[in-house]
């Protein structure tokens, strides 16, 4: 009986406990879990790509191919990195003319007005939202 009612050896300060130990790992886990997917967000919303096959105006509204100071699609798809960033890439539009600045801000001010269900909204969508957590 005497045995039971003897305390156990206090640890030295300064060292954690066991449990102390489970605790932590307790904490840990779900952090790494929670932080993991949202890395690996970032990266698709940088490699997802914004398709556009309309000629636009300087307001970014769709016209007739070929319209006077209209402004034709790029050769290839913006990158998601490419819209969030707001930085011009140096490509060629499919009339054969580089991307101009005036070009590039045209096209950006379309893809703002994309609503659901047209090419690239789900991309632009998740650019959007990653900007408002930033």
């Amino acid at each position: 009986m005497s045995e039971q009612n003897q305390e156990t050896p206090q640890e030295p300060r300064g060292s954690a406990s066991r449990r102390a130990v489970l605790r932590l790992g307790a904490v840990a886990v779900p952090a790494v879990v929670t932080l993991k997917p949202a890395f690996a967000a970032g990266n698709s919303i940088m490699n997802c790509e914004i398709p556009m096959d309309k000629w636009v105006d300087a307001y970014g509204q769709p016209v007739a191919p070929g319209t006077k100071n209209a402004f034709a699609p790029p050769s290839r798809p913006y990158l998601g990195e490419e819209i969030r960033n707001r930085t011009r890439p140096s490509i060629s539009l499919t009339n054969g003319d580089t991307l101009s600045q005036d070009a590039y801000n045209a096209h950006v001010e379309y893809i703002y007005k994309l609503q659901r269900g047209q090419p690239g909204f789900t991309c632009f969508h998740s650019i959007r939202n990653s900007q408002r957590r930033v």
